[in-house]
């Protein structure tokens, strides 16, 4: 199944370049080549614009609201750093 493959790769991706907390994994597919996904490029810092950000608005459309995509985000990267002495 393509979407499988999809997740596979992108999660793939994300790992082999050290990406941490959230990046964006962009994909064309090769019509010649039976949809064989190719990978565009790997956006380690992608924008969080309100209703304009790719990222945004894929969470969107899943039915992630904007504040619970940012705490996604912030909790991730919580748990890998931890709490910071003062």
């Amino acid at each position: 199944m393509l979407l499988q493959e999809l997740y596979w790769l992108a999660a793939a991706v994300f790992r082999v370049t050290g990406c941490a907390d959230v990046a964006r994994v962009d994909f064309r597919l090769d019509a010649d080549e039976s949809n064989t996904p190719l990978i565009l490029e790997v956006n380690p810092l992608p924008g969080l614009y309100p209703g304009l950000s790719d990222l945004v608005i894929e969470a969107d459309a899943a039915g992630m609201p904007y504040n619970d995509l940012i705490n996604a985000i912030l909790n991730v990267a919580y748990v890998r750093v931890g709490p910071k002495e003062a």
